[in-house]
């Protein structure tokens, strides 16, 4: 499940989840970054110029922020992998679309 809200002409990922208990059975096809990808897709068929990834310790979910069951590698690491750039000011990842 990848669950975000609307920016100024943007999305902000705040949440990347897999189905508990199916992690080996989804992580052949990479599920964070389909999940990334296919949201990157919708962006630029909605016309809308920006995604942005909350980093794992920006997040209001205690497990996701204190880096349970490797929330670093679902948010921070799949942005990077991507190609989100960390935005210091704003504290996002953020990828610009052509639109």
């Amino acid at each position: 499940m990848l669950g975000f809200e609307s920016q100024l002409n943007a999305v902000l990922i705040s949440q990347i989840q897999g189905v508990k208990g199916r992690h080996d059975l989804l992580k052949s096809i990479k599920w964070p970054n389909a999940l990334v990808n296919i949201a990157v897709q919708w962006a630029e068929h909605a016309g809308i110029s920006e995604v942005q990834i909350l980093p794992h310790e920006r997040s209001k979910w205690g497990r996701v922020k204190d880096n349970s069951n490797g929330a670093k590698f679902y948010y921070d690491i799949t942005a990077k992998k991507e190609g989100f750039k960390y935005d210091s000011e704003m504290k996002v990842y953020r990828r610009f679309i052509t639109v």
